[in-house]
């Protein structure tokens, strides 16, 4: 089992880098772009790419993690899409971060599921922010979602820039910058054993 990183022109590469460290060890890291060749992320990084997404062997696929920065530039590929719902489909977990998770939406993986992101009052009014407000401890999140791997989230410090908590968009999942929430269809011993990962209670 492998770890993707789905990159692309304009991502931004060290959103996902904390979390390809984490998991490197048990699930090696290869990094797919949308025909193979190299990207440039936002920062002007060089990222070569081990393969195309039309190349990825799905099945071999445990963790697939989605930076953010311009997702809408592959919003119409379909390789993306089909990446995203095949690691779904066969258990994997597929954790988008910051608008990554665009990505998971588009693909139609969200559906019913639970999880947090960092908007704060400022950015969402407080109809949207009452379904994820009682997500915080303190300036802690809770890890949320469902029991036995069906989405999983770590703990992670409040966004720096929020003022009273997280806000939430429905159904919708965006995740919190550093750790992120992903969501899995497999209980895996694995993914259970990464660092410092939590099931959701």
């Amino acid at each position: 089992m492998n770890t993707v990183i789905l990159a692309y022109e304009g991502c931004i590469l060290f959103e996902v880098l904390q979390a390809a460290a984490m998991v490197h060890e048990r699930l090696p890291v290869c990094v797919a772009t949308p025909d193979g060749a190299a990207v440039t992320d936002r920062s002007g990084i060089r990222v070569l790419a081990d393969h195309s997404y039309d190349s990825v062997v799905t099945a071999d696929v445990g963790c697939l993690l989605i930076p953010g920065g311009n997702p809408d530039s592959i919003a119409g590929n379909t390789g993306a899409m089909q990446i995203v719902r095949d690691v779904v489909a066969n258990g994997g977990v597929a954790a988008g971060i910051c608008a990554g998770v665009a990505v998971l939406g588009l693909a139609g993986v969200l559906q019913g599921r639970r999880v947090a992101h960092n908007y704060t009052d400022a950015d969402v009014p407080p109809e949207v922010r009452r379904h994820t407000d009682p997500l915080w401890q303190g300036n802690r999140v809770r890890t949320v979602g469902h029991r036995r791997g069906r989405c999983s989230g770590l703990r992670s410090p409040r966004a720096p820039r929020s003022v009273r908590g997280g806000g939430g968009l429905g159904l919708q999942n965006q995740a919190l910058r550093g750790p992120f929430a992903c969501c899995s269809t497999r209980d895996s011993a694995a993914l259970r054993g990464l660092g410092s990962w939590e099931t959701a209670r």
